[in-house]
C-alpha cells in the first residue's frame, strides 16, 4: 500500500490525509472484556494486542485463558487459522515476508547482516524496503542501544504483533495435533499454565517498551526530553548471556531511569535489588548522570525488600 500506492506517481500531490488505524489501548480493550478482572484484560493484552476482533473472541468464556484455549488448540479455531488468513491477505505477495517472520520466531532478535544471511538476498534497498513493509504493518520493530543511531550494526529487529508471538510459541508447535483433535474435548490441556506465564514474562517487557511514554508520565518526568531503549552490549552477551537492563530512560536532567521489569505470580523479594546492581556496573556513565532505580511489577514487593528498601 505505502510503496505501489501512496508513494506512487498516480498519486502524486493527490493525496491529502493519511490516518494509520492502530490497535486500541488498554483501557479500551477493557471495555470489550469488561466482565473479566483488570488482571485477565491483561493478561489478553499481551496475548492478543489490542486487535478488537481479537479481543472479541476471548470474551465467551468463564476466563480469558479458557476462551483464549477453545479458540486456540482446536481445528479450525479463530487463532489457530489466523496466521494463514494474515499471510493470505496481506503477507502473500513476496515470500521473504514470511520467512523473515518465521526466522524472528526462532530467536529473541536479529540483526539485518542476519537476516540478508538467512534469506541470501544482499543489504540493499530491496531488503530495505521489505523491512519497512513488516514494519509499517505493525508485525515487526527495530531497536537500538540509547546511545548508539538506528544505522548502528547493532540494531536489532523483533516480532512485534503479539498474536504472532503467542501463535509461534504455542500454536505452530502443535499444528498437526490440533488439526487432529487431540485437544478437542479439553483445549486446555496444550499449555501449561507455568509455561504460558513464564511467556507472558516476556510480552510484559515488551508492552513497557512500547508505551514507555506512559511510564515517562507516571514517574513524573513526561516532560523532559529523554531516549529510550532497552540496553544490551556485544561483550556483556559475550560474557553473560541473560545481561540486559529491561527498559532504559536517558534524561536531558542528567539523570539515567533503569527499569526492572518482573511480570510474576508472587511478589518480588529483595534479590533484585542485587539483579539491579550488577546490571548497573556494566552501564557506561561518562558523564556521572545520577541513575534512578525503578521496579515494574505485578503483584507488588514483598516483606524481604521493603526492609532493605
Amino acid at each position: 500500500m505505502i510503496n505501489h500506492i501512496v508513494q506512487s506517481k498516480a498519486l502524486y500531490n493527490r493525496s491529502q490525509h493519511e490516518f494509520q488505524l492502530g490497535e486500541l489501548n488498554l483501557i479500551d480493550a477493557g471495555c470489550i472484556l469488561a466482565r473479566y478482572s483488570k488482571r485477565e484484560v491483561l493478561d489478553a493484552y499481551l496475548t492478543l494486542g489490542g486487535i478488537p476482533e481479537y479481543l472479541q473472541h476471548v470474551d465467551d468464556a468463564s476466563s480469558v485463558f479458557t476462551s483464549l484455549c477453545k479458540h486456540s488448540f482446536t481445528s479450525g479455531g479463530y487463532f489457530t487459522t489466523e496466521f494463514k488468513r494474515i499471510f493470505a491477505s496481506s503477507m502473500a505477495s513476496n515470500k521473504h515476508y514470511k520467512a523473515i517472520i518465521e526466522y524472528l520466531s526462532k530467536r529473541k532478535f536479529a540483526t539485518r547482516p542476519m537476516i540478508a544471511t538467512h534469506l541470501k538476498v544482499q543489504q540493499g534497498g530491496r531488503l530495505t524496503e521489505i523491512l519497512q513493509d513488516l514494519t509499517l504493518c505493525g508485525f515487526i520493530d527495530k531497536y537500538t542501544p540509547y546511545n548508539l543511531n538506528d544505522h548502528s550494526k547493532l540494531t536489532r529487529y523483533c516480532i512485534k504483533d503479539a498474536y504472532l508471538h503467542f501463535f509461534y510459541k504455542f500454536i505452530k508447535p502443535l499444528q498437526s495435533r490440533i488439526e487432529q483433535g487431540d485437544f478437542s474435548k479439553n483445549p486446555i490441556s496444550a499449555i501449561k499454565m507455568e509455561t504460558y506465564q513464564k511467556w507472558l514474562g516476556f510480552a510484559f517487557e515488551r508492552f513497557c517498551r512500547k508505551y514507555h511514554h506512559i511510564l515517562a508520565n507516571i514517574l513524573g518526568f513526561s516532560a523532559i526530553n529523554y531516549k529510550v531503549s532497552a540496553l544490551y552490549y556485544k561483550n556483556t552477551n559475550e560474557a553473560d548471556p541473560n545481561f540486559q537492563i529491561d527498559l532504559m530512560f536517558d534524561r536531558a536532567d542528567g539523570v539515567f531511569t533503569i527499569c526492572e521489569i518482573k511480570y510474576l505470580q508472587n511478589k518480588v523479594g529483595a534479590k533484585i535489588i542485587d539483579e539491579m546492581e550488577r546490571k548497573i556496573e556494566y552501564l557506561p556513565n561518562p558523564k556521572h548522570k545520577t541513575i534512578h532505580k525503578v521496579l515494574i511489577c505485578k503483584e507488588g514487593i514483598d516483606d524481604t525488600l521493603m526492609r532493605r528498601h
